[in-house]
């Protein structure tokens, strides 16, 4: 997970996220002294039927819980053979509080 809160980190992040896109797309733009941006990357998965979606972000305790579901294929999906790399990035309003990730899986059938 990664929050980002500076225009600096923000394009560190940018260029790693798209490193393997082309034509790269630009920066979308952020008002930092507003906002943040919190990331959940998954790792790499061995195939075009993965997601990774935040469903919700709640202020529990001293933490910012952000929800999220990992979807995986069920047994009997044809997907795509290629190594994926969910992510999910989203803008929030700026918070000192840390973000934690909460991650639940479900598996679909096709």
């Amino acid at each position: 997970m990664f929050k980002i809160e500076s225009q600096e980190q923000w394009q560190e992040f940018w260029v790693r996220h798209t490193s393997n896109v082309m034509p790269v797309p630009p920066l979308p733009p952020v008002d930092f002294d507003q906002d943040m941006i919190v990331a959940i990357v998954d790792r790499f998965q061995p195939n075009g039927g993965y997601a990774l979606e935040i469903t919700d972000v709640l202020q529990i305790d001293d933490g910012l819980t952000v929800f999220a579901t990992r979807k995986e294929p069920g047994p009997d999906c044809i997907t795509p053979a290629v190594i994926t790399h969910p992510v999910h990035i989203i803008r929030l309003a700026s918070s000192d509080l840390q973000p934690v990730p909460e991650i639940t899986t479900e598996k679909f059938s096709c």
